[in-house]
Protein backbone atom coordinates (compact mmCIF):
# COMPACT_ATOMS: atom_id res chain seq x y z
CA UNK A 1 0.00 0.00 0.00
CA UNK A 2 1.38 3.53 -0.77
CA UNK A 3 0.59 6.76 0.14
CA UNK A 4 -1.90 9.24 -2.35
CA UNK A 5 -0.42 12.64 -3.47
CA UNK A 6 -2.99 13.98 -1.87
CA UNK A 7 -1.87 12.53 1.86
CA UNK A 8 1.94 12.98 1.54
CA UNK A 9 4.33 11.39 4.13
CA UNK A 10 5.13 14.08 6.65
CA UNK A 11 9.11 15.56 6.88
CA UNK A 12 10.79 13.09 9.29
CA UNK A 13 8.54 10.13 9.26
CA UNK A 14 10.41 6.99 8.41
CA UNK A 15 9.28 4.83 5.63
CA UNK A 16 10.30 2.06 3.65
CA UNK A 17 11.10 0.52 0.15
CA UNK A 18 11.31 -2.73 -0.36
CA UNK A 19 12.99 -5.16 -2.86
CA UNK A 20 13.23 -8.88 -2.27
CA UNK A 21 14.06 -10.03 0.66
CA UNK A 22 16.13 -6.34 1.62
CA UNK A 23 14.14 -3.25 2.93
CA UNK A 24 15.46 0.10 3.00
CA UNK A 25 14.28 2.43 5.33
CA UNK A 26 14.80 6.01 4.96
CA UNK A 27 13.43 9.49 6.65
CA UNK A 28 10.88 11.80 4.68
CA UNK A 29 12.94 15.31 3.81
CA UNK A 30 9.91 16.41 1.34
CA UNK A 31 7.25 15.61 -1.35
CA UNK A 32 7.92 17.24 -4.22
CA UNK A 33 4.40 17.74 -5.35
CA UNK A 34 5.76 18.21 -9.12
CA UNK A 35 7.29 14.89 -9.72
CA UNK A 36 4.98 12.80 -7.02
CA UNK A 37 8.11 11.87 -5.79
CA UNK A 38 9.72 11.91 -2.10
CA UNK A 39 13.33 13.22 -1.31
CA UNK A 40 14.10 10.49 1.20
CA UNK A 41 17.81 10.19 3.86
CA UNK A 42 18.35 6.83 4.00
CA UNK A 43 18.32 5.33 7.40
CA UNK A 44 19.64 1.37 7.24
CA UNK A 45 19.45 -1.35 4.83
CA UNK A 46 17.44 -4.80 6.39
CA UNK A 47 18.72 -7.64 4.45
CA UNK A 48 16.92 -10.97 5.51
CA UNK A 49 19.95 -13.06 5.84
CA UNK A 50 21.97 -10.26 7.78
CA UNK A 51 22.34 -10.18 11.53
CA UNK A 52 21.69 -6.89 12.33
CA UNK A 53 20.35 -3.48 10.09
CA UNK A 54 22.94 -1.99 7.96
CA UNK A 55 23.37 1.60 8.57
CA UNK A 56 23.48 4.44 5.85
CA UNK A 57 23.85 7.52 7.44
CA UNK A 58 25.83 9.90 5.12
CA UNK A 59 25.31 7.97 2.03
CA UNK A 60 23.42 9.73 -0.63
CA UNK A 61 19.78 11.17 -0.53
CA UNK A 62 17.56 10.21 -2.97
CA UNK A 63 14.58 11.23 -4.69
CA UNK A 64 11.52 8.12 -5.37
CA UNK A 65 8.15 8.53 -7.29
CA UNK A 66 5.58 8.00 -3.98
CA UNK A 67 3.96 4.71 -5.34
CA UNK A 68 7.18 2.79 -4.68
CA UNK A 69 7.51 4.14 -1.08
CA UNK A 70 5.02 2.75 2.11
CA UNK A 71 4.75 3.80 5.85
CA UNK A 72 7.23 1.42 8.24
CA UNK A 73 5.37 0.32 10.91
CA UNK A 74 6.68 0.56 14.57
CA UNK A 75 6.73 -2.65 14.83
CA UNK A 76 8.81 -3.35 11.74
CA UNK A 77 11.24 -0.89 12.74
CA UNK A 78 12.05 -1.93 16.51
CA UNK A 79 14.84 -4.45 15.91
CA UNK A 80 16.73 -1.55 13.94
CA UNK A 81 15.69 0.94 16.12
CA UNK A 82 19.52 1.61 17.34
CA UNK A 83 20.94 2.01 13.24
CA UNK A 84 17.72 4.57 12.35
CA UNK A 85 19.33 7.39 14.27
CA UNK A 86 23.37 8.52 13.88
CA UNK A 87 24.80 9.85 17.18
CA UNK A 88 28.23 9.11 16.01
CA UNK A 89 29.30 12.53 15.46
CA UNK A 90 31.52 10.79 12.48
CA UNK A 91 30.26 13.71 9.35
CA UNK A 92 32.40 12.08 6.92
CA UNK A 93 31.52 10.46 3.58
CA UNK A 94 29.95 7.09 3.57
CA UNK A 95 31.35 5.18 0.08
CA UNK A 96 30.25 1.95 1.09
CA UNK A 97 26.99 2.92 2.10
CA UNK A 98 26.43 4.60 -0.74
CA UNK A 99 27.10 1.99 -2.76
CA UNK A 100 24.71 -0.03 -0.85
CA UNK A 101 21.67 2.39 -1.78
CA UNK A 102 22.90 2.47 -5.56
CA UNK A 103 22.69 -1.79 -5.69
CA UNK A 104 19.40 -1.49 -3.75
CA UNK A 105 18.07 1.11 -6.26
CA UNK A 106 18.79 -0.93 -8.78
CA UNK A 107 17.19 -4.07 -7.58
CA UNK A 108 14.16 -2.18 -7.45
CA UNK A 109 11.20 -3.60 -9.71
CA UNK A 110 10.91 0.03 -11.25
CA UNK A 111 7.48 -1.18 -13.76
CA UNK A 112 4.92 -1.94 -10.56
CA UNK A 113 4.27 0.21 -7.70
CA UNK A 114 4.91 -0.84 -4.04
CA UNK A 115 2.48 -3.55 -2.51
CA UNK A 116 1.50 -3.68 1.35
Amino acid sequence: MSQTTTEPFKPQQIVCLAAGDRRLYGAVIQFIEAQASYWLRPLCLLNATAEAPTPLHRSADIIIAAPKIRAALDTEILDCWSVLYDDSGDYGDNVAGRKLVQDFLRSLDWGKATQG
